[in-house]
């Protein structure tokens, strides 16, 4: 799946490298592996907590297997 939006955020020195062991590990990229960690824990807290206010989350893990239309 393309993507086509860029989403930045600033870290420090031990999160960089936590991100970097974690890619290592799943053998992605770092921007994979932040997409993995986020991907699962909406996965988890829509599995968690059925309200309607989390709707959204539900959608998270289809849209990580590119199962959405694009918006734009």
């Amino acid at each position: 799946m393309a993507r086509f939006e860029r989403f930045t955020f600033l870290v420090d020195t031990k999160e960089k490298r936590m991100i970097a062991d974690l890619a290592k590990r799943l053998q992605r990229s770092r921007s994979d592996a932040v997409r993995f960690v986020v991907v699962n824990a909406a996965s988890e807290l829509a599995k968690n907590d059925s309200s309607k206010s989390n709707a959204d989350l539900a959608e998270i893990p289809a849209m990580a297997r590119g199962d959405h239309e694009n918006e734009n």
